[in-house]
């Protein structure tokens, strides 16, 4: 990775381009990407502005918190790299030293292994939560797997390559580096979800957590329910972002940035501290979960595939989406999870029930933007990006499409985006999948680009 804009520009200047394409996932014009210049004669910004500064700085503070120990690093490399090129490389071969090795002599660490759940269990109920928990602690996250003779840290199930572990396919979540003995000798703080809870309620009473003063503290088995983004780490969030907005206010020397405006900037910045935070002593659900705009960009700093996959997953969404250049106007997502999901976690529905929430979803929106009634008799057309693992869905929805009676129930005119080069894997298990001659770069693919 190259760090060297950290010998001199502020994070929020022009290496926020560089960091935010790094996010793969992201289709390339969507509003979070879309950086454009800023000139210091428009002052003009409205709420949705805010909203999506806000986005950018948690993730920016989140790359900031997990790279920030590797900086001062980068910079010694930097400057060896330019007096002596030569020397440099061999040094770094002879150390058996890669790209992402980092010492990070001034981390502190919290390190935990993936466990063998689906992609969408994993990074919700124990990737989100750890970086959580890294921010509640002031410590660097650390996903680890596949440690010979630590039974606690094995292979990861959902990697295709033979490092076995998340690298496989996503970046590293910080570019600092431990060793096998460092982790076997670190201590063991919590193996349930009961015990990291209990530790962040004493961060919140201002309270010592056990071995708070060790470099590295382990985290084994824990499986998460979901943790809230407590008044802690929304003001850990806070401070970084006013901490990025002062390093560029003090090199910029005006009001105005690359991008936008300082005042911008510190406008989105407040409303981090707008979360309406829960308390520990909530059962954080599914739901409470996906309101919280930190764990949204929490996921999307997670899911930055590695170069060369996340060009691939453009390539892909290009060929779904026929749209290039003007906006798609009003579109829904309609995620259906169906297979063995219908016999234990969930109820699965028949496709026009789908299609009655997605009815509800358009006129609720429309009824808070104000706009209902025009667009109800209207009935516009609206884009429905439908996915799913099992292909009957798609066969359901051709169905659906022959019947006019169904359709003249709806407010608006569907039109269906699918994603065509998804393979389908009929389960949650990519084990299962891999028996039917998939393997799992390919159902990693088909996952992270629908």
């Amino acid at each position: 990775i190259d760090f060297s804009w950290s010998v001199g520009l502020p994070l929020l200047n022009a290496p926020l381009k560089s960091i935010m394409e790094e996010q793969g996932i992201c289709y390339s014009k969507s509003p979070f990407q879309t950086l454009s210049s800023f000139s210091d004669d428009d002052q003009s910004y409205n709420a949705n502005e805010i909203y999506i500064w806000k986005m950018r700085l948690i993730y920016a503070s989140i790359f900031h918190h997990q790279h920030e120990h590797a900086f001062a690093e980068a910079r010694l490399r930097t400057n060896a790299k330019i007096v002596d090129t030569k020397q440099y490389q061999q040094e770094i071969q002879q150390h058996n030293i890669s790209t992402f090795d980092y010492e990070c002599p001034s981390a502190k660490f919290f390190v935990t292994a993936l466990p063998g759940f689906g992609l969408g269990a994993t990074i919700r109920q124990t990737a989100v939560n750890a970086i959580l928990v890294g921010l509640a602690m002031n410590r660097t996250v650390l996903f680890i797997n596949n440690v010979k003779g630590v039974e606690e840290y094995p292979p990861w199930t959902l990697a295709g390559c033979d490092r076995r572990d998340f690298q496989c396919f996503f970046r590293p979540v910080s570019p600092c580096v431990i060793t096998e003995e460092q982790l076997k000798d670190a201590p063991v703080i919590a193996t349930k979800f009961g015990h990291i809870k209990s530790i962040m309620q004493q961060i919140e009473r201002g309270e010592q957590y056990p071995h708070q003063d060790e470099n590295i503290v382990r985290m084994d088995h824990v499986n998460f329910n979901f943790l809230p983004v407590t008044n802690t780490i929304l003001h850990k969030i806070h401070s970084i972002s006013n901490h990025l907005i002062d390093q560029l206010e003090a090199d910029n020397g005006s009001k105005s940035t690359l991008y936008t405006s300082i005042d911008v900037l510190h406008k989105a910045a407040d409303t981090i501290l707008d979360e309406g935070n829960l308390s520990l002593e909530t059962n954080i659900g599914l739901f409470e979960g996906a309101q919280s705009s930190a764990r949204h960009a929490i996921v999307m700093y997670i899911l930055r595939p590695l170069q060369e996959h996340a060009a691939k997953i453009q390539k892909l969404v290009q060929n779904d989406i026929p749209y290039d250049t003007k906006s798609p106007g009003i579109s829904l997502g309609l995620p259906i999870r169906s297979s063995d999901k219908c016999h234990r976690e969930s109820e699965c529905l028949t496709f026009p029930s789908y299609m009655n929430m997605m009815s509800k979803i358009y006129s609720t929106s429309k009824e808070n933007s104000g706009g209902a009634e025009e667009i109800l008799e209207n009935k516009p057309t609206v884009t429905i990006f439908l996915t799913s693992e099992l292909e009957t869905i798609f066969d359901d929805k051709d169905r659906y499409l022959r019947n006019t009676s169904l359709l003249s129930e709806l407010p608006f005119t569907p039109s269906f985006i699918t994603h065509r080069a998804d393979i389908h894997q009929g389960n949650g298990k990519m084990i299962k999948s891999m028996k039917r001659g998939f393997s799992p770069d390919d159902i990693m693919l088909s996952t992270m680009s629908v």
